[in-house]
């Protein structure tokens, strides 16, 4: 989509920094952080596949420790859901990790803005 269309935006020198800031943080433009909050409420960033896969993986490790073993409430059917869980994402960290080719290939996801 092409964007040709200018929007004035007045803020303070603070406001400008914090927004520079924010942005450089991301790895984004001002103009991409600005659009992007306004209109979906979060920032979509991209990550190489090799480091959003180790970022699954790490998603992973953290809720295993999750896991109640002692919890007498969670059924045979809530544990085989849990483990589920746990076992796609170790599989798509390993997609993305393999499928990384120098970089180049990148996953999109969205991050909060605020």
């Amino acid at each position: 989509m092409q964007r040709s269309t200018f929007l004035k935006l007045r803020v303070s020198l603070d406001e400008a920094e914090r927004f520079n800031a924010r942005a450089a943080a991301l790895g984004v433009s001002v103009s991409q952080l600005i659009r992007d909050t306004a209109l979906h409420g979060a920032v979509y960033v991209t990550l190489e596949k090799a480091q959003a896969g180790y970022e699954f993986r790490r998603l992973g490790a953290m809720l295993k420790h999750l896991y109640p073993a002692r919890d007498s409430r969670w059924t045979a059917e809530d544990r085989k859901k849990w483990w589920a869980l746990i076992n796609e994402l170790r599989e798509r960290a390993d997609m993305l990790e393999s499928t990384a080719s120098g970089g180049k290939d990148k996953a999109v996801g969205l991050v909060h803005a605020g």
